[in-house]
């Protein structure tokens, strides 16, 4: 994941900026973290998915309590 998803994870959702084995990483108040790497030799996943092309590697669902109100605050 780049620099611009980690950022936007991080903002959006609030949740701690910092840096552990040398990668960039995320933690949440309550310790969830995810740690963030880029490969060099990485081919980017394609959308829709195509036979014999990149399948995206991770995907995550977050529970929001006003969806509209992260939505806006995702576009801005």
């Amino acid at each position: 994941m780049n620099k611009r998803s980690r950022h936007s994870t991080g903002g959006l959702l609030g949740w701690e900026r910092f840096r552990l084995f040398g990668r960039p990483a995320v933690r949440s108040a309550s310790g969830v973290g995810s740690l963030f790497a880029e490969e060099v030799d990485d081919l980017r996943p394609t959308w829709p998915k195509q036979p014999g092309k990149q399948q995206k590697q991770v995907h995550f669902d977050f529970q929001m309590d006003d969806v509209a109100e992260m939505v806006k605050k995702a576009e801005a």
